[in-house]
């Protein structure tokens, strides 16, 4: 099942095409300039959302990897809980009535990246590369069962972990005159445990700091 969000997605794609729209009125007044970007070793910041957090990129070249920590949005219509506890509470004589996130999951990232310059905006490179994301949520469990001819509601607190693949395509670009890196990326999840071939894309933001 593929899951993306509209209202998120046009807002994310909102605030990408603002920020092509600035890096390019950048580089236009830099154009007279020969300035080609400086080798980047390591780079330390946040990402806005998706997931939320902090981000860490080591440079070899114009291969990297990068480590993300942070939280995510809750995922919407996520078959797995659905078919895993509608199936367990069904075993005892419950019935299941949906479940609620206690709050946003927590999200690990480690990504292996492969750079390319563009050559028209010496300080802009575009970026593709695959990694592992795991996933921590926990959440409520609710269903109902009847009991001396009553009808009893009741909820279970539930913990879960996930893990899966990650496909990254990104642009970033290296501010001229400050030591700060401005980036958007798409990233495609793809779960292997709990719930194999469950298909997710998230469009993020962020802003690095280069030493």
């Amino acid at each position: 099942m593929t899951t993306f969000s509209g209202s998120i997605s046009f807002r994310n794609f909102f605030i990408i095409t603002l920020l092509i729209f600035s890096i390019n009125a950048t580089a236009q007044t830099d154009s007279s300039q020969s300035a080609s970007t400086r080798t980047l070793n390591w780079t330390a910041g946040f990402k806005l959302h998706n997931p939320g957090g902090i981000t860490i990129k080591k440079y070899f070249g114009n291969k990297a990897i990068e480590f993300v920590a942070g939280r995510n949005g809750s995922y919407k219509n996520y078959d797995y809980y659905y078919r895993s506890n509608k199936r367990r509470l069904r075993n005892k004589g419950y019935i299941f009535d949906g479940y609620d996130h206690t709050e946003r999951p927590w999200i690990l990232q480690l990504h292996y990246l492969v750079h390319h310059n563009i050559s028209l905006l010496p300080r802009l490179r575009w970026y593709y590369g695959a990694g592992i994301q795991s996933r921590y949520s926990n959440y409520y469990c609710n269903y109902h069962y009847s009991e001396n001819n009553a009808v009893i509601y009741d909820k279970e607190y539930i913990e879960t972990f996930s893990m899966g693949a990650d496909a990254v395509l990104g642009i970033e670009y290296t501010l001229k005159n400050f030591p700060l890196m401005v980036f958007a990326e798409n990233t495609i999840y793809t779960e292997v445990f709990n719930s194999p071939m469950f298909i997710k894309g998230d469009i993020s933001t962020g802003i690095r700091y280069t030493f």
